[in-house]
């Protein structure tokens, strides 16, 4: 459409008349068109010249006003137009010019693959005989991308140029089958290897049956027991209902009696108590193959498995016999005795004036009485440690031990001088730095090559103390056992001969039912932060001890409470234990080891879980969890104070000689004042003879046990 528009045709003389009405306000106004000009009026003439030229005026503004009023309808016929229909590059772009590409190539991709579903039911539907005939012939084919058109034209899709690009992917048939091939190659390995592994298992089966047979000949007297007493058990219980009491009494006793004539006729074959016979009596097996025999006299056996004797008891005492038939405790009204794992023989009496008379060796133990001082009972312990004499006073604690008092009171300004580092820090050459139990390859304990301060010299006089005096109780203990084997061979030379055989058959059954036992292959040596966690608590004691010197009448030494609060605590083990784990196993613990608690104690329990930091040998293994009494804990902590206090007074005594430094004229010059006064110690004579009389009643009690028994 061109912006120029043709004349139009102008309408009737009335229409144009009321147009111009409209249009032209000037001519309005007058009174031009209300009646229709006159030629012969004389005014015509110049009317019409003013109707003409007003006509023409009122014609442009029609034709001005239709054509602005054209290009507002073509503007708007425009836009809608372009709202709705799309552009010339969007009516083409859309065109499906190259998806149809695309939508046809997937179909091939999909029909591509039936026939490879295809081949396979020839593969299947010959399986139980033909199965390997596909093969050959699938393999011989000359040109096997041949057929794949075809199958495809079956399929009702169109070829396009695509495809040829795939043909060359039909011969997976035959790779598919060769991978079939391999996959059953390497399942007949594998069902060969476990062929192979079922054998090997079988023959270490049969070994360990011949191993176990072997063991069991050792026991041929005692099967046939167990044999008649099942077989007299069926009897018993294919007895009518109507039997009476006394039948079953009487069977019963019969059954316990040829029981008891087979176990002793294989306790013939042992040595010691175990080869005595067992006595007449009425025997109840329990279900973990151990056994009860109560005697006549109130005596009752407690039997293992294999026929031992573990335990013994009568109206005046219980004792228990390893599998050896040694003495391992007994238990009597005044006197208790416990044989540790290491050899060690700790020994408790209770005498009839109150006093307790402790042996934990040959040379050592303590005697304690109880002594009242203003109003407060103290128990005072005459202490003998290698025939040499100690006197400690202790207080009683709110569980029941007693906890341990510094005999004497420093100086302020000397805890002082301890406490602090030294001006420079010094060597120290120890006594026993050639003693047997410190020199060695892989020694559990090296002293430190200069000290800082006393605190580290404390730390190791410490734990050097603590191993030397358990060796000397060690060596004692192993010269004991050589005296009491050497008597007890004496004693039984008639079982010389087959003492061998005892002791084996009794340590190799396997259901002797003894409790499972921890040791250590090797020794764990105490680290240098082990040591450092003690000095820290040497400092925290010298911190406490110079408090309750200032006012010693309200010191309170009953430590055990904070010091199982503390999280890096160490507890040097002070004399053997026998402890058991978290998971209920034994282990032994000897006197320098070292322990480190794990949680506190609890409320209604007397026991503390602890962490091994450090064992030797055959010992409870580091880093295991185990069992200790508060009563036991509370020993370790007075032998561990007891040191710092013997520590502290050599310091005193020997500062500036023998290597160590020289403190201050003033730290020195006050003496030492008692903790306690008025205390009368027990002689060290009769202190001596007290543990050597203990000693002797013990060895008479351990002897009189496996008399008695039998």
């Amino acid at each position: 459409m061109t912006n120029r528009m043709r004349p139009m045709t102008l309408p009737t003389h009335s229409r144009v008349r009321d147009q111009i009405a409209e249009k032209t306000p000037l001519l309005r106004q007058g009174s031009f068109f209300l009646s229709r000009p006159k030629k012969n009026d004389p005014g015509f003439a110049q009317t019409s010249r003013l109707t003409v030229s007003a006509k023409k005026n009122e014609r442009q503004q029609i034709q001005e006003a239709v054509m602005k009023n054209t290009k507002k309808v073509l503007s708007l016929i425009g836009l809608l137009l372009v709202v709705a229909v799309p552009s010339y590059a969007q009516r083409t772009f859309p065109v499906p010019t190259y998806h149809p590409p695309a939508q046809t190539y997937h179909p091939p991709a999909q029909t591509y693959h039936p026939p490879a579903q295809t081949h396979r039911p020839p593969e299947q539907t010959p399986r139980p005989a033909a199965q390997p005939t596909p093969h050959p012939a699938a393999q011989t084919q000359p040109h096997p991308a041949k057929q794949q058109p075809a199958a495809q034209g079956t399929t009702g899709s169109t070829p396009q140029p695509q495809h040829q690009a795939s043909q060359p992917r039909p011969p997976a048939a035959p790779s598919r089958a060769e991978v079939q091939k391999q996959e059953k190659a390497q399942a007949r390995a594998q069902r060969e290897q476990q062929k192979q592994n079922q054998k090997q298992q079988k023959e270490q089966a049969r070994q360990q049956k011949e191993q176990q047979k072997q063991q069991k000949n050792n026991q041929k007297a005692a099967k046939p027991a167990k044999d008649s007493k099942r077989s007299e058990s069926r009897d018993v219980a294919k007895a009518p209902a109507t039997a009476s009491g006394d039948s079953k009494a009487t069977s019963s006793a019969n059954a316990s009696e040829a029981r008891i004539q087979q176990l002793n006729s294989a306790r013939s074959n042992m040595s010691g108590i175990n080869r005595k016979p067992l006595p007449a009596g009425e025997l109840t097996v329990h279900s973990n193959g151990r056994m009860t025999l109560n005697a006549d006299g109130g005596r009752q056996y407690g039997l293992r498995s294999n026929g031992t004797v573990a335990s013994y008891s009568d109206r005046e005492k219980t004792v228990s016999f390893d599998q050896r038939g040694k003495v391992g405790s007994i238990h009597t009204a005044n006197m208790d005795i416990h044989n540790g794992a290491h050899g060690q023989r700790t020994i408790i009496s209770r005498r009839a004036d109150g006093s307790k008379v402790v042996s934990i060796g040959r040379h050592s133990g303590y005697v304690e009485r109880n002594v009242v001082m203003n109003n407060r009972t103290y128990v005072q312990r005459t202490t003998v440690i290698n025939n040499r004499v100690y006197t400690r006073t202790f207080v009683g604690t709110s569980f029941g031990g007693v906890a341990f008092v510094p005999p004497v009171f420093f100086a302020p300004r000397f805890y002082g001088w301890a406490y602090y580092p030294w001006a420079a820090p010094i060597s120290f050459s120890w006594g026993w730095f050639g003693a047997t139990w410190y020199v060695g390859p892989n020694p559990y304990f090296v002293a430190s090559p200069v000290y800082p301060s006393a605190a580290f010299w404390l730390t190791d006089y410490t734990i050097g103390e603590t191993l030397a005096a358990a060796y000397h109780l060690r060596h004692d203990a192993e010269m004991a056992d050589e005296m009491m084997d050497d008597e007890s061979a004496e004693a039984d030379s008639a079982d010389v001969n087959t003492s061998a055989d005892g002791e084996a058959e009794a340590s190799s059954d396997p259901s002797s039912d003894q409790p499972d036992t921890l040791l250590a292959d090797v020794a764990t040596p105490i680290t240098p932060e082990v040591k450092a966690a003690i000095a820290e608590e040497v400092k925290q004691e010298l911190a406490s001890d110079n408090v309750h010197a200032v006012n010693p009448s309200q010191a309170s030494f009953d430590s055990l409470p904070s010091v199982l609060r503390q999280p890096n605590h160490v507890f040097i083990v002070s004399s053997d234990l026998d402890v058991t784990t978290t998971d209920q196993q034994l282990c032994a613990l000897q006197a320098g080891d070292t322990l480190q608690p794990m949680s506190p104690a609890a409320a209604d329990s007397g026991l503390v879980e602890l962490r091994v930091a450090s064992s030797k040998r055959r010992d409870c293994p580091a880093g295991v969890r185990v069992n200790v009494s508060l009563t036991d804990l509370q020993e370790m902590q007075n032998s561990f104070l007891a040191h710092i206090e013997e520590g502290l007074g050599k310091l005193h005594d020997s500062q500036g000689s023998a290597g160590l430094p020289s403190a201050p004229p003033d730290v020195v010059a006050a003496p030492p004042r008692p903790a306690m006064t008025g205390l009368d110690s027990v002689a060290a004579a009769d202190s001596a003879a007290i543990l050597d009389q203990e000693r002797e009643q013990a060895d008479q009690a351990e002897r009189e046990a496996a008399k008695g028994a039998f």
